[in-house]
């Protein structure tokens, strides 16, 4: 576990009647950059190729933030649409 607040790893939990959601930027930016999505196979070289570097850490949490706000009224996709078929999956 990572001593500072930046490095702090997924955490949820229900707090005072609410769904609270905490992740590090550290851990943020960093899951972002060695995901699938972002490195991915390249077979000219052989090898994963990152494409994008997370510059500013606090400014991509908070676009992050953003999206998953604005994903709220749209069609059920991306975190919204895996999010609700994994309930309704559950139930």
């Amino acid at each position: 576990m990572s001593k500072t607040l930046a490095g702090q790893p997924l955490a949820i939990d229900v707090e005072r009647n609410q769904l609270v959601i905490r992740i590090g930027v550290d851990t943020l930016a960093f899951c972002f950059e060695t995901g699938e999505e972002n490195q991915p196979y390249d077979e000219k070289v052989g090898d994963y190729r990152r494409q994008f570097k997370v510059v500013d850490k606090c400014k991509f949490a908070r676009a992050v933030g953003t999206a998953l706000c604005n994903e709220a009224g749209a069609p059920a996709s991306g975190l919204r649409g895996r999010l609700f078929s994994r309930l309704r999956a559950k139930h």
